[in-house]
């Protein structure tokens, strides 16, 4: 018998429908042969003028015969007339086939056949709602046990692949299921193949987990490291290939839907790129000859605006009242994101020749594109183009000696921020900038007239990192003319290099090459996809939506930080108690923003868009850049909200709004998976959620203000580790501190959870992964923990990542992590001593 049942434990799945027009009725049909013999049918109702669910519909292939409205003969409906068309806690036996009607069919209603071998098998779809409201279809996980199943008529692999990709389904191979002779039992082969029981797990425990895994996936040459987190980006990264491809499938597109596709073909088209080279930058850089001096400064700005010189100016929180916004100002960064690869003996040799080979390059093709010499003259060509670089490479190694030399605050984000009005700040920073009349041009006269009464001088900015924009001040003021005129025009090139040719992007490839060893470039859909999404976030996301039970979680894993909290002897009663109430507030975000579901805010936010075909791909870009910056000060008239993409494969802590968010992406693969055991989970999503919480209390907290002695002390262990495979380099325990609070403190509240969640279900304890059975479910919590951070990364791509990145090594974080543990020696046995054993040596802050 097939069951159609509600469970507590399947993941909660939202799918959300893209348009068609004049499609009202689908109906599909699945054939499952099994001794008894079942066929399900399941119509598809639209109370709207459009929607139907286009990952359903690519699930079951394309070229269909669609229903128009005029032709729709609707079949009887077995479900409530609220627009729900199916509800769960039914039981459908084999023959029990009427409520469905397979016989019924509608003139040009699209009927697809599966053909399935099967034994003892059982269907899961808790409770399936259709909205006419808002055209979401909200589903359970769509579960499939069975002794048996082959498919006997059709493609296995295409229709495995599209119920995992398209409906995000758990993307395992095996899907990890249980069979009916033994449920103690569950496959996970992937794990089953990668430990190495030969070696010790109390000498590395992140190679006894990672050892089979590291073997059987190389770094593709396109990618500078592989990781979990790069195999669940690959099938998204598949997904929303689907997605722009299947233009077929489209028809009456929004005009919003219709300018994403046409910026996506326009990247695409090699032809018309490179008929269009670079005339777009060169016009601009033309516009842009004048004398020079300071006072140019702001035109200059305005001209290029949003392109910054040394400053950023955005919104932010006001962290005197976090609800609100308020303008921001803080310093801009160098080129290659890191001082230290400017300034560092080791480093700086090797980064600066191939940043000035890159330099070069880029200007012998702007050279050769500049046939009428309107800004690169070729009778100097070669003194001028040593003259623009040099200028370029000085002006950075300046601004890398000033950040190298600013105390950075790692231990408080923001205790280095003042708040004035505009007024006011030229006086502040002696500023180059005429900070009013930039201001009242890049703000839209809607923020000026609501948000400021139109008095400029009166509008408030907080100033973050003052001291470090003051230096900078003074490095701008002490520039020659010709060399700050030769660096701005560098940051019009650098930030419009993105969007031409090919040509340009093989010499930013190569410049790529050095720093994280890439072998290749990625293909020319991911570049484009790429920039496509930095636009059109939204309307991918629609389709990509998806959300997963972790209210449980959540709340064991908070308790059992409560209880951490309250342990703790650093903290005096009043900081103890202040920190109670921030995690009693704390919220947790799951999957995606509703508002990529809102259709009356899409068509607002994109009505200014003007995006079509007969413009050039550079000319898109630029104006659609300028476009979104001046759209995101439309934030100042609004409170401050969380935003997130779930095409991110993520988890943070999101400090200003007291928030924890897990992305759609991240709610997969080996981080989440319910037909594993919790304890799995445990290890994997659940230390997510616990090291997100930990953020709360982090280094960047002013409730860390006493806790001097435990971070120092794991500041010292992690600057005493060198990072793996680089001879020579240490982790930087100042740069990394937060993420390491967070990793040590996360595991342990995780792991309380777990525990607590096993003393409350015992049957749990007695599961086990086929092929790994004399693991304990409490062992297979920290098997799965390091599981999710095995990772093979270049060597190239390990350097760049010690000096910019704030999360320490992956291998870091699992062994130094679990060898602060007790709990993991005991469990595994480690003596005192060993390296998994860190005994009187080990630190925690919780």
């Amino acid at each position: 018998m097939y069951h159609l049942t509600n469970t507590n434990t399947s993941q909660y799945i939202q799918v959300h429908h893209r348009t068609f027009a004049q499609i009202k009725w689908l109906r599909v049909r699945i054939d499952l042969a099994t001794p008894f013999g079942f066929a399900m049918n399941v119509r598809l109702l639209s109370l709207r003028s459009r929607p139907l669910l286009f990952l359903l519909c690519s699930f079951f292939g394309a070229g269909s015969e669609w229903l128009s409205d005029e032709e729709a003969k609707p079949f009887p409906s077995p479900s409530s007339s609220n627009g729900t068309f199916y509800e769960g806690n039914s039981v459908v036996s084999g023959n029990d086939q009427n409520a469905f009607h397979p016989k019924q069919r509608a003139k040009g209603v699209r009927e697809e056949e599966y053909r399935l071998e099967a034994k003892n098998v059982t269907i899961f779809i808790p409770e399936l709602h259709f909205s006419s409201q808002n055209g979401v279809i909200e589903l359970n996980s769509f579960n499939i046990t069975a002794d048996f199943l082959e498919v006997k008529s059709g493609d296995q692999t295409d229709l495995s692949r599209k119920i995992q990709s398209l409906l995000l389904m758990e993307n395992e191979p095996t899907s990890a299921t249980n069979t009916t002779a033994d449920l103690n039992t569950f496959e996970y082969p992937e794990l089953v193949a990668s430990l190495n029981k030969s070696l010790n797990p109390c000498d590395n425990f992140y190679n006894f987990v990672c050892d089979g895994w590291m073997k059987s996936n190389p770094i593709d040459e396109d990618k500078t490291s592989a990781n979990q987190f790069q195999l669940i980006n690959n099938l998204i990264e598949d997904r929303v290939k689907e997605i722009l491809d299947d233009r077929e499938h489209f028809h009456a597109l929004p005009p919003y839907d219709q300018m994403m596709f046409d910026m996506f073909d326009a990247c695409m088209d090699n032809a018309s790129r490179l008929a269009a080279g670079s005339g777009t930058l060169l016009r601009t850089l033309k516009s842009l000859k004048q004398s020079f001096g300071m006072r140019y400064i702001t035109d200059w700005l305005l001209k290029v605006w949003p392109i910054n010189l040394f400053y950023v100016v955005n919104v932010g929180p006001d962290m005197r009242n976090t609800s609100n916004t308020i303008l921001t100002i803080s310093p801009n960064n160098v080129f290659l994101l890191s001082e230290k690869l400017y300034i560092e003996d080791n480093l700086a040799p090797k980064y600066l020749a191939a940043l000035k080979r890159y330099l070069r390059d880029l200007l012998e093709l702007l050279y050769t594109d500049d046939v009428r010499q309107s800004v690169f003259k070729k009778a100097n060509k070669a003194a001028d183009i040593e003259r623009r670089v040099n200028a370029f490479i000085e002006v950075e190694v300046r601004m890398a000696l000033i950040i190298n030399d600013t105390d950075k605050h790692y231990d408080n984000a923001y205790n280095d921020d003042i708040y004035t009005t505009l007024q006011e700040l030229q006086h502040t920073l002696a500023g180059t900038i005429n900070w009013p009349r930039y201001l009242r041009r890049i703000l839209p006269d809607e923020v000026l007239i609501r948000k400021f009464s139109n008095a400029i001088g009166t509008v408030e900015a907080r100033i973050s990192e003052v001291e470090l924009i003051r230096k900078f001040e003074k490095l701008a003021r002490n520039l020659s003319g010709q060399m700050l005129s030769d660096y701005m025009d560098w940051k019009v090139i650098l930030a419009e290099i993105v969007h031409l040719d090919s040509r340009y992007m093989e010499a930013q490839f190569e410049l790529d090459r050095v720093l994280q060893g890439s072998l290749a470039r990625p293909a020319q859909w991911k570049e484009c996809k790429n920039v496509v999404l930095g636009f059109f976030p939204a309307l991918i996301e629609r389709v990509e939506a998806t959300k997963g039970q972790m209210g449980e979680m959540f709340g064991n894993v908070k308790k059992s930080f409560h209880q951490m909290l309250d342990a703790n002897s650093w903290m005096d009663v009043k900081t103890k108690s202040e920190a109670f109430e921030k995690l009693k507030r704390l919220n947790v975000l799951v999957g995606y923003m509703d508002a990529i579901f809102n259709e009356t805010k899409l068509r607002k936010h994109f009505k200014e868009y003007d995006v079509h075909k007969g413009q050039s791909f550079p000319e898109m870009a630029f104006a659609l850049s300028k476009l979104m910056n001046r759209k995101s000060f439309l934030q100042l008239l609004e409170p401050v909200e969380v935003e997130f993409s779930s095409l991110v494969i993520n988890g943070f802590y999101y400090p200003i709004k007291n928030s924890i968010v897990l992305t759609g992406g991240i709610l997969q693969g080996v981080f989440f998976n319910s037909n594993r055991s919790i304890t799995m989970n445990y290890g994997s999503i659940g230390v997510v959620l616990a090291h997100e919480i930990t953020h709360g209390f982090d280094n960047n907290g002013r409730l860390h203000d006493q806790s001097g002695n435990q971070k120092k002390c794991l500041i010292d262990q992690y600057n005493a580790i060198q990072v793996p495979g680089v001879e020579g380099l240490h982790i930087n325990g100042n740069l990394t501190q937060g993420e390491n609070i967070a990793d040590n403190g996360g595991m342990r509240a995780a792991y309380a959870a777990m525990e607590a969640n096993l003393a409350n279900n015992p049957k749990m304890a007695a599961r086990r992964v086929r092929g790994l059975e004399q693991f304990s479910p409490e062992q297979l919590f920290f098997i799965n923990y390091a599981f999710s951070w095995c990772t093979n990364q270049r060597h190239e791509a390990a350097v760049f990542a010690s000096v910019f990145d704030s999360h320490s090594p992956p291998e870091s974080r699992v062994n130094v992590v679990l060898g602060n543990l007790p709990q993991f020696a005991n469990l595994f046995k480690c003596p005192l001593g060993s390296a998994m054993n860190m005994g009187s040596r080990s630190c925690s802050v919780w």
